[in-house]
Formats: C-alpha cells, structure tokens, sequence
C-alpha cells in the first residue's frame, strides 16, 4: 500500500482524535503529540510488523499506567526521574527499540490531569485505534495484493492460452 495513503488514513485518525478532545471535555486527554510519532512508526513499518506495532503500544500503554501511578504518588523531580529510568529499562530489557514511549511516560508530568487514570485509558484508546486503522491498511493491502496477484494468473494464463493458440 503506498505510504501516501497510509499517511492520509494516519493523519485522518489524529485529526479525528484532535477533534474529539476540543468537543468533548472527558475526551481531552485522548489526544497527545506522541500519537503522531506512533503513527509515523506504523507508516514506516510493512505488514508483517503488525505483532511489533501491537507488541510497542502494549509497552506504551503499560508505561502510561507506571508513570500516572508515580506521578499520583508524588509529582516531583524524584519521581520524575524515577519514571524515566524504569521506563528506559522497560525498553532495553523488552527490546521495544520506540523512543516515543518515554515521551508517553512523561505525559503525566505536563498534562496535570484532574484525575490520573485518564491518562492511561486516553493512552489504551488512542493507541487501539491505531492499531485497528494500521490494521485495517493491512488487511486491504493483503486484499488488494490477492486481487493484484489472481488478475496477474489470469492474465499470465490467458497469455499462455493465447501462446498456445497462436503455436498450433
């Protein structure tokens, strides 16, 4: 699927994320700029890195439960700091290889949410919609790549047909 149209259908969902959080209040924290560097990981990446795709944004989404948790526990530096070191240990020890997530981990420390665990449910739902947009690129491109591939048989077999025909 060419990356121009997975960039509108990307870019499309973040507009639909940013327009929500400005019309519905309890929608707010639904959008965050990391979002786009998700997305922009999902342009990047092919079919088969969809357990990848999925594999990140759990680490994500369980990275935004640790850090609202510390942060609700105490708002400052320490705790800060800690949320970064075990967020950088999450990375390296599941082999995540995604910056964006530190930025998910320090989302609490800007965003001064009312209650803390929107964070972490804005952050499940942004990010399960990401996925089932990326995974809906996929599965029309698998659909589009068996349509491309049955045409390109028959093409192939009536061309051989028509070999056939011209030889005898």
């Amino acid at each position: 699927m060419p990356v121009k149209l997975k960039s509108i259908a990307i870019a499309s969902y973040i507009m639909l994320l940013y327009w929500m959080s400005l019309h519905f209040q309890d929608l707010h924290m639904i959008f965050f700029p990391t979002l786009g560097a998700f997305g922009f990981i999902c342009i990047t990446r092919s079919m088969s890195d969809l357990r990848w795709i999925m594999t990140i944004s759990f680490g994500a989404m369980l990275i935004s439960l640790i850090s609202a948790t510390l942060h609700m526990l105490s708002s400052g530096i320490l705790s800060l700091m800690g949320t970064t070191l075990i967020t950088i240990w999450f990375i390296h020890r599941f082999k995540w290889n995604a910056p964006p997530i530190v930025a998910i981990a320090l989302i609490p420390y800007f965003s001064h949410a009312q209650q803390m665990w929107t964070i972490p449910l804005s952050v499940a739902g942004a990010l399960l919609g990401l996925i089932a947009v990326v995974a809906a690129l996929y599965t029309a491109e698998g659909i589009r790549l068996k349509s491309l591939s049955s045409r390109w048989k028959k093409s192939s077999a009536a061309t051989m047909a028509d070999v056939d025909s011209t030889l005898s």
